[in-house]
């Protein structure tokens, strides 16, 4: 993390390195810095959705759910499309006892992007008093894989972790590669050798 804010020290407009430490702040559960990082994302790119999405997150887990309603709203309306709102707007639904609303949101999110499946929102839905209908719930795994319960067939194994495997379905992980990011060689390989080699 430390490596992380040196190198936006360096490089304070990097919108790459930029998101990359405000997805590692929220994922540390540092929401208040996390949202500043964002912030300042929007500044100068507003067009970053990652940012848009992980800003809402950042002031939801601050315990702000107001104002992430609102932010997620506004998502929603201007960009109907983008599934990711719709899953916020249903996990904040939740969190305020509306178990209907978040069935449906969760619901729109998934006809939008399959991939946004999340079986414990799902759960936590249903034990609210609002089912997921079947239509809405994650695809069983395919054959060669784990069976409907979660167990391997005999001889198979799971496929190694790896970074991707931690983020949250809002996606925390921006999609951005350090190759990606110009200049401050050896601030990346500190990077490298201090976050990223470990997890692998």
């Amino acid at each position: 993390m430390d490596a992380l804010r040196q190198a936006v020290a360096v490089s304070p407009e990097n919108v790459p390195l930029l998101n990359l430490l405000a997805a590692a702040c929220l994922k540390a559960g540092l929401g208040e810095e996390a949202q500043t990082h964002f912030a300042r994302v929007l500044e100068l790119d507003p067009s970053q959705i990652e940012a848009e999405v992980g800003t809402i997150e950042a002031v939801r887990r601050q315990g702000k759910g107001s104002e992430a309603v609102v932010r997620a709203e506004s998502l929603c309306e201007r960009l109907p499309g983008e599934g990711r709102g719709w899953l916020l707007r249903a996990k904040l639904d939740l969190a305020e006892g509306a178990a209907g609303a978040a069935r449906r949101w969760y619901s729109k999110a998934l006809e939008l992007d399959r991939g946004l499946a999340d079986i414990a929102l799902s759960n936590e839905i249903a034990d609210a008093g609002a089912p997921v209908s079947e239509d809405a719930k994650p695809a069983p795994i395919a054959s060669g894989g784990a069976n409907a319960f979660g167990m391997l067939p005999p001889g198979e194994s799971m496929p190694p972790t790896t970074t991707s495997d931690f983020g949250e379905s809002y996606r925390e992980n921006v999609d951005v590669d350090f190759k990606d990011v110009g200049g401050m060689e050896s601030v990346k390989e500190e990077i490298r050798m201090k976050i990223l080699f470990p997890l692998q």
